[in-house]
């Protein structure tokens, strides 16, 4: 599911933007972020282990000064407003349905999502779920995983 989320960003980011990655696990997709240009990102995880990992891994990649960790209520606690252009959550499919609300509302209108830790049998319901923020395109499949992407509407009705 890494991986896929990788691809995404070699072949779609390229603009210095500041990045949310929620569930940042070892920080492998936040360092990419960074190493590909951008500004700012905010690695957020419930695992304070992942969250160490993720400072220890920008530091030997010599992008800690451009990723802030941040645990969950870290988050939810002062950056409530924050609209960032591009978000990545490469968590399971549960979580992604239960947080659809909160996570499109860090994505600035017009923004991008990049949503992975999805199995085949799961992408129908989760690009559902997401449909009222989104305008989702064409859903990934590698094996058995999915990623789904999808641009942030500029009004939600």
């Amino acid at each position: 599911t890494t991986s896929l989320c990788l691809k995404w960003l070699d072949e779609h980011f390229n603009k210095p933007v500041d990045v949310i990655d929620y569930g940042c696990g070892s920080g492998i997709l936040a360092i990419a972020a960074n190493l590909l240009g951008s500004e700012h990102v905010y690695a957020i995880d419930l695992d304070p282990l992942a969250l160490i990992a993720t400072q220890a891994n920008a530091e030997k990649n010599q992008v800690q000064d451009k990723i802030e960790t941040l645990s969950v209520n870290q988050f939810n606690k002062h950056y409530q407003s924050l609209e960032c252009p591009l978000l990545l959550a490469n968590i399971l499919a549960g979580p992604l349905i239960e947080l659809s609300e909160m996570l499109a509302s860090h994505v600035a209108p017009g923004g991008k999502i990049v949503l992975s830790g999805i199995l085949a049998e799961q992408a129908e319901k989760v690009s559902k779920t997401y449909q009222q923020w989104f305008t989702i395109d064409d859903i990934t499949q590698e094996e058995d995983w999915i990623r789904i992407t999808g641009t942030k509407l500029d009004e939600v009705d």
